[in-house]
């Protein structure tokens, strides 16, 4: 079974903030899978996304 990250993880992973990461998700860049308890869930493919958006910051996006 493939290893899935919690939102906090992943911001420590890809040093991006919680914040950022819920308002990806609200626009659609990435789609994280949610548990029955309605947590984000992310999945290395999850993961490989952020690489297409290196420069969130230069978007107005801060970390």
């Amino acid at each position: 079974m493939e290893k899935l990250y919690s939102i906090q993880e992943v911001s420590q992973l890809l040093g991006i903030s919680k914040d950022t990461l819920r308002y990806y998700d609200r626009i659609g860049i990435v789609s994280p899978s949610r548990e029955n308890n309605r947590y984000r869930r992310y999945s290395k493919n999850d993961l490989i996304v952020f690489d297409e958006y290196p420069n969130h910051a230069v978007c107005g996006l801060h970390s």
